[in-house]
């Protein structure tokens, strides 16, 4: 959230916002249009996970099943996890 702000004023885009978003990109899209709704004008969501799928119960799980593989998404997945 913070770094699409950033991004998108650096680039001193002052415009309309119509957002696209797939899988748990879909939460992310979701807080920034309750962060500034009269901004947003539109957007498309492809197969996300809402706050209604993720449950308590459900993020351990999927948690634990990824467990094994986190240390190379983390280093694979470049701009999603940042270094502690």
């Amino acid at each position: 959230m913070t770094d699409l702000q950033t991004g998108l004023k650096q680039l001193n885009f002052d415009g309309d916002y119509f957002l696209v978003a797939h899988s748990l990109g879909g939460n992310y899209a979701m807080k920034f249009i309750s962060n500034a709704p009269d901004k947003v004008k539109g957007a498309v969501f492809i197969d996300i996970v809402s706050p209604y799928f993720m449950t308590a119960q459900r993020a351990t799980q999927t948690k634990q099943s990824f467990m094994d593989s986190l240390a190379s998404i983390k280093k694979e997945s470049i701009g999603f996890y940042c270094p502690a």
